[in-house]
C-alpha cells in the first residue's frame, strides 16, 4: 500500500467517495475490515502528527473533502453515506484522528483503517455489532464530477460489466469532468480533437469525420444508448455541460454496440442529480467575440432526500476566425432521480440543443495545379444566408432495482426527435480560374428511440463468485428526407466569377426552396435493430480473470431504394487479465463487430455483413489504489467480407445498372497504443497517449490497391498530452498546466490531367497553455490559450482537383478567460 502523504491532495464529491472502495470486487461488506488489529492500527497512524486544520462547515461531505485535502488522508466509502448530512466543521491544531472524530459526531457514522492511510467510512456500530452496507458493482459510483481527477473508478462501457479500467481488456480513456474543464472541451469535436488515438476529417468545414485506428466512428452512445452519427447530413456535436463525463473504447466494440466499425465506442455519460444542494454559474469570454455562459443547479426536492433534481442550461453566441461564420448553442438539461423504495430508482429526464453555423457544406478550393491556394485563414469562400440549424429534443427514462442478493435489473430507455434545416454550397471551378457556387440544401426529421433491460450479479460456481451480465435491447431510427440539388457542375451555380483572394459573401443568389422546386428529392429510411447479449467475468484465480461475451443482432434497414436484412448475427467477445504483480496485468482480448452491406452477388443475393476482428495485447498498471492508470498496447484489426468486385460482369444480372461483387476483400490496420491518465504527483494530474497506426488493403477490388494504405489523409501517429498542477503552499491557489498534440502528415496524390502532385500537409504540434486561480471558496478563474506558437496549418486537404472545395485551416492562436462561481 502507497503512503497517501506522498500523493497529490484530492477532493471527493458525495458521489465520488464510493469510487475508491471497491473495484475488484461485486459485494464486500464493510463488516470484514472490522477487527481488534484494525482498530489498533488507527490509534497508531491518525494520532501522530498534528495538523493545523481549517474546514467550514456544511455538508458533511464537503467537511470530509477538505479534511483528506488538508491531512493528506483517503477516504473511501459508499456515496449514500453522506446524503443528507452535515458537519459544524472544525478550526485548530488536531491529530488525523481527533479531527476526524469530531468531524463525524453526531453523524451516525465511523470508520476503520485499512492497509495504512486508507481510511474506510461506515455506520456505527449497535450492541458490538456492525452493521453490513450493501455495495455492490451495480451501483458503485464512477462519477468524475468533483472528483479533480483525470481518471474515474469504473466504467462499463466496453463489456457492460462494471469494471475498473486495468480489469478490462481493451484500450480505454476517459475524458473526466475535471480533464475537460481544464482544456476548455465544450462539444464533442473538442474531446475527438483532445482525446489519444481520435482523429478528425473533415469534407469541409461543417462535416466532420471521426476516427480511430485508421475506420470512421459512426455511432455515439449515451449512458449505453446508440444514436448514428453522420457526416453527410452532420449529426449535432453534442454540447458537454450536461454529461459528467465520455469513456472511449478502442477497437471492436460489438458486444456492446452491435453494428458498426472496428474504430472506437464513445459514451457519453449524464451528469445526475445530487442530494445535497449545489449550484454554479459560469461566463467565458474567448477570441472571436465567442461569449458562453453555463448554470447548474442540484439537491434534493423533498425533505428526506428521496426525490433529487437537477437542471443545467448552457448558452453561446459567437464568431469565428472565418469572416462572416457564427455559431450558436443553447442547451436546457434536467433530470430527476425519485426512490420508489430503498431499493429501486427511477430517473427522468429531458434536454433540449439547439446549434446554429452558417458554414457547412464545402471549404477552400485547391488550384488546378494542386497547390493549396494559401488564402488568408479569415477568408470566407461561401455565401452569407448558409446555414446548418439543428433541434435536438430528447426524453430519458430509466429505472434500477437492486435485489437483496446481490443482482440488480435496469431498464433504461430514450426517445430524441432531430430536426435539421441545412443549406449550404460548394465552389465549383471555371475555366477563367474563378469559381461559381453551387448548392446543396436538405430538411431532415429524425426519430430515435432506442430501449434496454438487463441484469447484472453474482454467480457461484467451484467455490467463487463470478460477474454475470446477460440483456436485450431495441433500437429504431425512422428518418424522412428531403433534399434540394440541381448538379455537380458549375453550370449549375447561383454564382458565376466567384474570386477566392476577393470574395464577396453576397454575391451568390439564394435559391428558392419549395415543394415544386424540379430540384427537390424525397427520401425515408426506417432501421431497426434488435439484439440480446450475456457477458460473465469468470473468477479463475485470484490473479486471473477471464472475461467471455456474445451477442446476437437482428436488424433491418429499409430504404426507397433498398433493403438490408440481416438475422441471427453472432458477435463474440473475449478477454483474459492476468494479474502477474501488485500494480501489473497482461491482457489479451478479441471482440467483434458487424455492418451490414448493400452490394449483392450475381444470384442477387445481398452479401454477407462486413466484420470488424481485433486482436489485442496490452499490458496495465494501476497506481495509488486506481489514481493513475497505465496501458501499452498492441493490435491488429482485419475487417473483412469487404465487397469485392468482380473482374468478369458477364453473369451479372444487374450490370451495367449495378456491378456484382463478393464478399473476399480485406483491410488490416495494425499499430500500438500507450497512455497514461491520472495522478502523478501531489496535486499533478496528466492525460497523454500515443498512437501508431497503419491500415492497408490485403483484398480489394482494385488488384493495384494491395499494400497500399487505405486512406492518407488519416494520420498514422498521434500524440497528445495535458497536465495541470496545484502549486504547493501559500500558492495553492494557483494551478498551472499545458498540453500539446502532435499529428503525422497526411496527404494525396492529385491529378491535374498533365501530372500528378502530391497535395499534404506535414506533421505538425500545436502547443496549449492553462492557467486557473481559486480567488475564494465559491470563486475561480481560469485562462487558456490555445495554438501559442500560431502554428498555420491545414484540418483538412483536398483529394481530387474538380471536386477539391473542402480544404480547411485549424484554429489561428486563441484565449478563453472563464469565471465560475460556486453558491
Amino acid at each position: 500500500m502507497f503512503n497517501r502523504h506522498h500523493l497529490p491532495k484530492k477532493s471527493f464529491t458525495p458521489l465520488a467517495l464510493s469510487i475508491h472502495l471497491i473495484c475488484a470486487s461485486a459485494v464486500l461488506p464493510f463488516a470484514s475490515l472490522a477487527s481488534a488489529q484494525t482498530n489498533s492500527a488507527t490509534t497508531n497512524q491518525l494520532a501522530v502528527a498534528k495538523v493545523d486544520f481549517k474546514i467550514p462547515a456544511g455538508s458533511l461531505a464537503s467537511a470530509l473533502n477538505e479534511f483528506a485535502a488538508q491531512s493528506g488522508l483517503l477516504i473511501s466509502g459508499n456515496a449514500e453515506l453522506t446524503q443528507g448530512k452535515t458537519s459544524k466543521g472544525l478550526t485548530g491544531n488536531y491529530n488525523a484522528q481527533d479531527a476526524l472524530t469530531q468531524l463525524l459526531n453526531d453523524t451516525g457514522l465511523s470508520y476503520q483503517v485499512a492497509e495504512g492511510k486508507k481510511i474506510i467510512l461506515e455506520k456505527k456500530r449497535e450492541s458490538g455489532v456492525l452493521q453490513t452496507v450493501k455495495v455492490s458493482a451495480a451501483i458503485l459510483e464512477t462519477t468524475t464530477e468533483g472528483s479533480g481527477s483525470y481518471t474515474t473508478g469504473s466504467m462499463s462501457s466496453a463489456t457492460k460489466l462494471d469494471l475498473s479500467i486495468r480489469e478490462t481488456p481493451q484500450s480505454i480513456t476517459v475524458m473526466t469532468r475535471q480533464r475537460m474543464d481544464d482544456q476548455g472541451i465544450v462539444n464533442m469535436l473538442d474531446v475527438v480533437e483532445k482525446a489519444p488515438g481520435l482523429s478528425v476529417n473533415s469534407y469541409g468545414t461543417g462535416r466532420p469525420l471521426f476516427y480511430s485506428r485508421g475506420f470512421s466512428i459512426d455511432n455515439i452512445t449515451e449512458d449505453g444508448i446508440p444514436g448514428s452519427f453522420s457526416s453527410y447530413i452532420p449529426s449535432p456535436l453534442s454540447n458537454l455541460a450536461m454529461y459528467d463525463r465520455v469513456e472511449i473504447v478502442r477497437g471492436s466494440t460489438g458486444l456492446t454496440q452491435g453494428v458498426g466499425n472496428p474504430s472506437a465506442a464513445i459514451n457519453v455519460i449524464r451528469k445526475k442529480p445530487t442530494e445535497e444542494f449545489q449550484a454554479s454559474m459560469g461566463v467565458s469570454a474567448g477570441s472571436w467575440n465567442d461569449f458562453s455562459t453555463t448554470a447548474d443547479v442540484s439537491g434534493a426536492l423533498s425533505e428526506d432526500g428521496n426525490i433529487r433534481g437537477r437542471v443545467v442550461a448552457y448558452l453561446q453566441d459567437g464568431d469565428n476566425f472565418r469572416d462572416v461564420q457564427k455559431e450558436d448553442t443553447q442547451m436546457l438539461y434536467g433530470t430527476i432521480d425519485i426512490d420508489l423504495s430503498e431499493n429501486t430508482t427511477l430517473n427522468l429526464g429531458y434536454s433540449y440543443l439547439n446549434t446554429f453555423s452558417n458554414l457547412v457544406w464545402g471549404g477552400i478550393p485547391v488550384l488546378e495545379n494542386g497547390e493549396h491556394a494559401r488564402v488568408s485563414r479569415s477568408t470566407f469562400v461561401g455565401a452569407d444566408w448558409e446555414h446548418l440549424d439543428q433541434d435536438v429534443k430528447t426524453v430519458y427514462a430509466s429505472v434500477n432495482h437492486e435485489f437483496d442478493n446481490s443482482w440488480s435489473i435496469r431498464l433504461n430507455t430514450k426517445y430524441s426527435n432531430i430536426v435539421s434545416d441545412v443549406l449550404g454550397t460548394w465552389l465549383m471551378p471555371e475555366d477563367n480560374g474563378r469559381y461559381s457556387h453551387i448548392y446543396w440544401a436538405a430538411k431532415n426529421d429524425t426519430d430515435q428511440f432506442g430501449a434496454e433491460l438487463y441484469a447484472t450479479g453474482l454467480v457461484s460456481l467451484f467455490g467463487r463468485d463470478h460477474e454475470l451480465v446477460f440483456g436485450a435491447s431495441h433500437n429504431k431510427e425512422d428518418l424522412a428526407n428531403q433534399e434540394f440539388f440541381n448538379c455537380f457542375d458549375a453550370s449549375c451555380g447561383v454564382s458565376t466569377g466567384f474570386d477566392i483572394f476577393n470574395p464577396d459573401n453576397h454575391s451568390p443568389i439564394k435559391p428558392v426552396l419549395s415543394d415544386n422546386s424540379p430540384d427537390r428529392s424525397v427520401s425515408s429510411s426506417l432501421l431497426q435493430q434488435q439484439s440480446a447479449y450475456a457477458t460473465a467475468r469468470w473468477n479463475l484465480a485470484d490473479s486471473l480473470k477471464l472475461i467471455t461475451g456474445v451477442r446476437l443482432d437482428w436488424y433491418n434497414n429499409k430504404t426507397n431504394w433498398s433493403t438490408t436484412k440481416e438475422v441471427a448475427n453472432f458477435s463474440r467477445y473475449g478477454g483474459l487479465v492476468y494479474d502477474f504483480e501488485k500494480n501489473h496485468s497482461v491482457y489479451l482480448s478479441y471482440s467483434e463487430i458487424f455492418k451490414p452491406q448493400d452490394s449483392v452477388d450475381i444470384n442477387r443475393n445481398v452479401l454477407k455483413p462486413v466484420v470488424g476482428k481485433n486482436y489485442e495485447l496490452g499490458v496495465k498498471g494501476e497506481y495509488y489504489d486506481g489514481l493513475l492508470n497505465t496501458n501499452i498496447a498492441i493490435y491488429r484489426i482485419d475487417q473483412a467480407n469487404r465487397a469485392r468486385r468482380l473482374e468478369d460482369q458477364s453473369n451479372c444480372p444487374t450490370f451495367p445498372d449495378a456491378s456484382c461483387s463478393r464478399a473476399t476483400g480485406l483491410v488490416r490496420s495494425e499499430g500500438i497504443e500507450a497512455e497514461i491518465q491520472g495522478e502523478l504527483a501531489r496535486g499533478w494530474e496528466i492525460g497523454a497517449g500515443y498512437t501508431y497506426s497503419h491500415i492497408e488493403y490485403i483484398n480489394d477490388s482494385d488488384p493495384e490497391n494491395k499494400g497500399k494504405r487505405v486512406d492518407t489523409g488519416i494520420p498514422e501517429r498521434l500524440f497528445k498530452i495535458n497536465t495541470t498542477y496545484t502549486l504547493p503552499g501559500d500558492l495553492n491557489k494557483w494551478r498551472i498546466g499545458g498540453g500539446a498534440s502532435y499529428q503525422s502528415e497526411i496527404y494525396y496524390t492529385l491529378d491535374t490531367g498533365t501530372e500528378t502532385v502530391r497535395n499534404q500537409q506535414k506533421s505538425y504540434v500545436l502547443a496549449n497553455l492553462m492557467v486557473a486561480y481559486k480567488a475564494s471558496e465559491h470563486l475561480s478563474v481560469q485562462l487558456n490559450a490555445n495554438n501559442i506558437f500560431d502554428k498555420n496549418y491545414y484540418d483538412a486537404i483536398a483529394d481530387s482537383i474538380y471536386y477539391g472545395a473542402v480544404e480547411m485551416y485549424g484554429e489561428p492562436r486563441n484565449f478563453t478567460l472563464s469565471a465560475e462561481y460556486k453558491f
